[in-house]
C-alpha cells in the first residue's frame, strides 16, 4: 500500500485541506505504530470499518495512506469551507491514473481533496504554482491487485 509523507501532524493536515478539527484518540489506535481505526466506530462509511489499516509512525513521522484521507473526507464533506476540487469523468479518470490536474481554475489553498462527477472521493491534490500534483489517488489499488495477480505464478 502506498502512503504519502506529511511533516507534522494530521491536525496540519487538517488546516491545510480547510478541515474542522477532530480528536483523533476517538478514532485512531495505534498499534506497534501503525494506525488502525478503532472497532465500531461510526464513520458513515455504510459499513463497520473496526481494524481499518490508517497509515503508520515511522521516526516520529506520520505516513497516511488513501484510506485515512478517505475517512477525513467523510467527516467533512459537509464542511463548506473544505478544499474540493471535482474533476469531470476523462480528468477524473486520468488523475486516478497518476496524473496531475492542470487546467483547471486556480483556488486558495495547499491541498485538496479531489473528487470525481459523482461526488465519490478519488485522492489528493497538493497546489504547486499553476499545478495541482496528485499526492494520492485510488488508483493505487487498481495497481496493488493487478500487480500481485502478475506476482502469481
Amino acid at each position: 500500500m502506498r502512503h504519502v509523507y506529511f511533516s507534522g501532524q494530521a491536525n496540519d493536515i487538517l488546516q491545510k485541506l480547510g478541515c474542522k478539527k477532530i480528536n483523533f484518540k476517538n478514532f485512531i489506535i495505534v498499534n506497534d505504530n501503525k494506525l488502525f481505526l478503532k472497532e465500531g466506530y461510526d464513520i458513515k462509511l455504510k459499513s463497520k470499518q473496526g481494524g481499518f489499516y490508517l497509515g503508520r509512525i515511522k521516526a516520529k513521522q506520520d505516513y497516511y495512506n488513501i484510506n485515512f484521507f478517505r475517512i477525513l473526507y467523510e467527516f467533512n464533506k459537509d464542511n463548506k469551507d473544505v478544499n474540493v476540487i471535482r474533476l469531470e469523468q476523462r480528468k477524473a479518470f486520468l488523475f486516478v491514473c497518476g496524473r496531475d490536474v492542470i487546467e483547471y481554475e486556480m483556488r486558495k489553498g495547499q491541498l485538496f481533496f479531489v473528487l470525481d462527477d459523482f461526488g465519490n472521493f478519488i485522492g489528493v491534490a497538493k497546489k504547486l504554482g499553476n499545478i495541482y500534483k496528485n499526492i494520492l489517488d485510488i488508483g493505487i489499488f487498481l495497481f496493488d491487485q493487478s500487480f500481485s495477480n502478475a506476482l502469481v505464478v
